[in-house]
């Protein structure tokens, strides 16, 4: 196969790791400036306990609250990109976009088609129980925390966790003091249309130091900039977000604890962000009418921990629903067609552990894990006015499962961790199209976990790790085209993730860089097939690959105020066996891969007349990767997506309680193809084009 990565792309990649290295080391002399300089503690809870960061024998990264109001984060595309080792396609629909992590990539995720490889939590709710959960892109406005963990954490997290966990922690009330905070946004896309932001949320006590109450609410009109020239129409592919979380915590005493949420949001597109790139604008093809698509989640949680001395009792229970829609029209073989599917998933999870409070040689964990999920899906295809192909899906997929992990501290500097899993999972599919098909599904699957530390001494530490990571098989949608490699149910995919990594800390705390390199040995993996046309899509098991990378992210402050992060990774994922229908054989890169990713932030905080002020600058290089080429019935044909550049910045200044800042984001106005589909004609997705805005941000001191 070609090899598609360019020496410009290594040469640009290069200098920036060179640039990581060495502007991370010289900060050492510019460091020196000030001996009160030190970087914040990252704490995490990752490992389900409140660590360090260098105290867990795992890859995680962060992103605090600060962060996201600094960058102005709001959604995936913002965020997931930047951050070394995680991967994510916006492919154009709620059923499509894609995140990865170490390259663990499944095309088959889309249309929920696979169980996601990424675990997605929001707080102690597993939002990727089975299929259908997509992935929630859940606004980040009053979010405390993002937290990515790297590599498979099975043994903690669940089946899901194939490539890693994807956390999202919002803000607790407090029970002794108030706070308020109001946000308005304004923004203009260059060749499109304006986009709004109105947000606040405001917490306070309701018995002095025992109850407290927040409340937070968000509406996000976001412009278009796609244009329909066949009807005369021009940014058709705005969209709204609204949203709003309550959230309670209740201290009965001072060993029991209480925390009660409810979170909803509403997605709904004025139209699909598919553009026909060979047309060198920003046109859809002929249109004849909106293409759409939704997403609704309502999501209660209650998590109560008791802390009986040697340890603390936590359980979290959790019960959603989420319907999600999309429609899509266009040519099909020259007749007019139209694609519609509609789906709900409801689920009930509930988990208990018990968390050792002992500061010995000893740390434990152990718990117990319930989940039930009703998952319907109905689609239908037309040709001409006619049905060719419907399904109506159902799926009740219940899961029990027990899980422990401990830390033996064999003395003040060297821990060893163990743990594992054991789950069980039963399905019970229904499917009608064309007749009826029942399919059960059963399986038992145990995910173990080891891993060594040794804390080297001023917050530094390196560390060793073998974790396995599973995913659970389930049944294909049908298709209604013969296709050799389709089975009715697919098996489940596990891998074995093999790691030595290192939490460092510089210059009296003044610099940090983490590190990791792994290897990955991917066996069964789930992947999406096509039959012979390159028409419907379907998933099987495609024998094996193997990942090999490395992951570096730093931070440092190079004088008073002035702060540089950076990241880098490097991801090689190939097939290790031959898939023939496909034309795949052993050493193609596994698709929607990137080898290279880099990304660098500087923030320059500073006063300005008593007023507090700050410049940041953010860039991303984002590699090639490949995709399958819808264009073509030749099934070796592969064709190269991504390669591109992002620039970003924001300036703020605080005028009492008002912060006011500028932003412009993707001010090269790159435009580069992030995937393509050919279903209806040539429908690709690509960045948000250049934009400029305006954030008001409101908090009483």
């Amino acid at each position: 196969m070609k090899d598609y990565q360019g020496n410009t792309m290594r040469r640009r990649v290069l200098v920036a790791a060179v640039g990581l290295a060495s502007t991370i080391a010289g900060s050492a002399v510019m460091a020196q400036e000030s001996e009160s300089l030190r970087l914040e503690e990252v704490r995490v809870t990752a490992s389900k306990r409140v660590q360090t960061i260098e105290e867990i024998p795992m890859a995680v990264s962060i992103l605090s609250a600060d962060d996201i109001r600094n960058r102005g984060l709001e959604r995936f595309e913002d965020y997931l990109v930047s951050i070394p080792g995680v991967q994510f396609i916006p492919a154009g629909t709620v059923y499509t976009s894609l995140i990865s992590i170490r390259g663990v990539a499944d095309p088959g995720a889309e249309f929920g088609l696979t169980q996601a490889p990424v675990a997605v939590y929001l707080d102690e709710a597993p939002l990727t129980v089975s299929q259908g959960s997509l992935n929630l892109d859940y606004s980040l406005f009053g979010v405390e925390q993002v937290s990515v963990v790297k590599g498979p954490h099975s043994t903690l997290y669940g089946a899901s966790s194939l490539g890693g966990t994807l956390k999202v922690e919002t803000r607790k009330p407090s029970v002794t003091d108030g706070m308020f905070e109001a946000q308005l946004g304004y923004n203009s896309i260059s060749g499109g249309d304006s986009g709004y932001t109105a947000a606040f949320t405001a917490s306070t006590p309701l018995i002095d130091g025992k109850l407290g109450a927040e409340v937070t609410a968000y509406q996000i009109d976001r412009g278009g900039y796609i244009d329909d020239p066949s009807r005369g129409l021009e940014d058709i592919n705005g969209s709204e977000t609204t949203g709003g979380r309550l959230a309670f915590s209740w201290l009965p005493t001072e060993n029991l604890s209480v925390d009660a949420k409810v979170y909803y949001q509403d997605y709904e597109s004025d139209g699909l962000s598919f553009f026909n790139f060979s047309s060198g604008g920003l046109d859809s093809r002929p249109l004849d009418g909106p293409q759409t698509d939704g997403d609704e989640v309502l999501l209660g949680s209650l998590v109560i921990n008791w802390n009986l001395g040697f340890a603390e009792l936590v359980s979290a229970t959790n019960a959603f629903e989420r319907d999600n829609f999309l429609y899509r029209t266009g040519p099909f073989f020259g007749s007019p067609g139209g694609f519609t599917i509609d789906s709900t998933a409801e689920a009930f999870t509930q988990e208990l552990r018990l968390v050792s409070n002992s500061e010995g040689a000893l740390d434990w964990l152990v718990g117990l894990y319930y989940a039930a999920e009703d998952y319907t899906e109905v689609g239908a295809f037309e040709v001409g006015g006619f049905p060719f192909f419907s399904q109506d899906l159902t799926n009740d997929i219940t899961t029990v499962a027990a899980f422990g992990e401990a830390s033996w501290h064999l003395n003040d500097r060297l821990s060893l961790t163990a743990g594992v899993r054991v789950s069980r999972y039963e399905m019970d599919s229904e499917i009608i199209s064309g007749g009826l098909t029942e399919i059960d599904f059963n399986e038992t699957d145990v995910s173990p976990r080891v891993a060594l530390n040794y804390e080297i001494g001023d917050g530094s530490s390196v560390y060793i790790q073998a974790a396995r990571g599973f995913r659970l098989g389930q049944p294909n949608t049908p298709i209604p085209v013969p296709a050799p490699e389709f089975v009715d149910a697919f098996d489940s995919d596990y891998l074995w993730n093999y790691e030595i990594g290192t939490k460092t800390e510089w210059w009296d705390g003044r610099a940090r860089l983490n590190g990791a390199i792994y290897y990955i040995d991917w066996s069964d993996l789930q992947t999406s097939l096509v039959d012979p046309t390159g028409t419907f899509s379907f998933v099987g098991n495609a024998g094996s690959a193997e990942i090999t990378g490395f992951e570096l992210e730093g931070a440092a402050l190079l004088a008073t105020g002035l702060t540089l992060e950076a990241g880098l990774s490097y991801t090689d994922a190939e097939f290790a066996t031959d898939v023939p229908s496909q034309g795949i054989v052993s050493g193609d890169p596994l698709l929607g891969v990137p080898e290279w990713q880099f990304s660098a932030g500087l923030q320059y905080d500073f006063n300005v007349a008593g007023r507090d002020t700050f410049l940041r600058a953010d860039y991303l290089f984002y590699d090639e990767y490949l995709a399958f080429d819808p264009f073509s019935f030749d099934p070796t044909s592969r064709i190269a997506n991504g390669d591109y550049e992002r620039i970003n910045a924001r300036v703020g200044m605080q005028f009492g309680d008002v912060q006011v800042a500028l932003f412009g984001t993707n001010l090269s106005d790159e435009r580069p193809r992030l995937s393509v589909a050919a279903t209806f004609g040539e429908d690709a997705t690509t960045l948000q084009p250049r934009t400029f805005g305006l954030t008001l941000n409101y908090r009483p001191q």
